[in-house]
């Protein structure tokens, strides 16, 4: 895969809050981006890859809340063993989830490790 692929490789989800009177959570906004991740190594690789984590973390989150978050997982790195996603969260009052229409509220990056098999 070349550099100009590898960039293409992007996933986004919006995260809203459950209920009005609720703010989207950390733990909303870290699962949407396990939940990108696993998208991302479905799309590489056929598998929702292993051992994923974060190598890197920074969280910002408004104290006043907020009701929607876009996220969005890019991959910046790809090998036959692994691959390297970073993650960024912004939030949104726009409706339509556009990423990075509202303030950076978090961001890391993680490898996922690529079972053998799917390269075979």
């Amino acid at each position: 895969m070349t550099a100009a692929e590898l960039n293409l490789v992007i996933e986004s989800a919006l995260v809203q809050s459950s209920s009005p009177d609720r703010s989207v959570t950390v733990a909303q906004t870290l699962r949407a981006f396990d939940d990108l991740r696993r998208a991302v190594s479905e799309r590489l690789t056929g598998t929702d890859g292993l051992f994923a984590g974060f190598d890197d973390l920074h969280l910002d989150f408004p104290e006043e809340g907020t009701k929607q978050v876009a996220v969005t997982a890019l991959v910046s790195r790809l090998d036959r063993k692994h691959h390297i996603v970073v993650y960024d969260a912004f939030t949104t009052q726009d409706g339509h989830g556009q990423p990075c229409s509202g303030r950076h509220i978090a961001s890391g990056h993680g490898a996922t490790l690529t079972p053998k098999a799917a390269w075979a």
